[in-house]
């Protein structure tokens, strides 16, 4: 796949991602989560639209957790207009947004 050889960050789309994944990953190995996985499920927002999470995480209460990962967000009010969006249409599901500060990482549940 010329995609994926040129992409260093494969099978994550950005370094942020990959940066994030680290975080479940130990978060899983000490128990603070069941389980998580990487970008498993597109949502239909409206007619020809999607939205595709980027992680799926496991709790272990048993809830799920879908976390949108950004770098850097000048704009983070732009940035969670569509997750609300998604959020209204899929209220079972905990929704939210994780960003990089420059030392490490933050985040806030989206509010429907």
């Amino acid at each position: 796949n010329p995609l994926a050889s040129s992409n260093p960050f494969a099978p994550y789309a950005n370094k942020w991602e990959l940066s994030y994944s680290k975080v479940l990953e130990m978060e899983q190995r000490v128990g603070a989560i069941k389980s998580w996985k990487y970008s498993g499920i597109t949502f239909t927002t409206a007619y020809r639209q999607y939205h595709r999470i980027d992680f799926i995480i496991g709790h272990n209460d048993r809830t799920i957790e879908l976390a949108q990962v950004k770098g850097y967000h000048p704009n983070m009010r732009a940035a969670i207009k569509g997750l609300k969006w998604a959020a209204q249409l899929y209220p079972m599901f905990t929704w939210t947004i994780k960003w990089w500060t420059g030392t490490g990482w933050d985040g806030k549940y989206v509010e429907i």
